[in-house]
């Protein structure tokens, strides 16, 4: 009885489902990265700027006047213990006020800020386009 030799063939990888499952990753990773920036209720002014390294905690002042932190309508007796607690935790603060708004309710805003102990504290604005 003769033996045949075994002939080894190598073993070929598909590559067409690791491809098809690169691209739905990248496409998932672009997608989410796009949604995830929040957008601001507040139509703000446009200016030229900086952009800040740290995330700070945003306050926004509605054109009707209303606040909101943290994508939270809050009311303005409510403001102060809450910038009170972002002092202790050391975060810094933005203002993201609608253009539209007195000028008055910022500064009101500020003075407030500045009762609580912080102060600095950014102002948020639309970045000017150039003609």
């Amino acid at each position: 009885m003769k033996r045949r030799p075994r002939t080894r063939t190598s073993p070929e990888v598909e590559l067409t489902p690791l491809i098809d499952v690169l691209f739905l990753l990248v496409v998932f990773l672009v997608l989410t990265t796009t949604f995830a920036k929040s957008q601001l209720g507040v139509a703000l002014p446009e200016a030229k700027g900086e952009t800040s390294s740290v995330e700070p905690v945003i306050i926004e002042i509605l054109a009707d006047g209303d606040f909101k932190v943290d994508d939270k309508v809050v009311d303005e007796k409510d403001l102060l213990p809450l910038i009170e607690n972002m002092k202790i935790n050391k975060r810094s603060v933005a203002v993201a006020a609608d253009k539209r708004l007195p000028y008055e309710k910022v500064i009101s805003l500020l003075d407030l800020l500045k009762e609580a102990g912080i102060s600095e504290a950014g102002l948020l604005v639309e970045e000017r386009r150039e003609n």
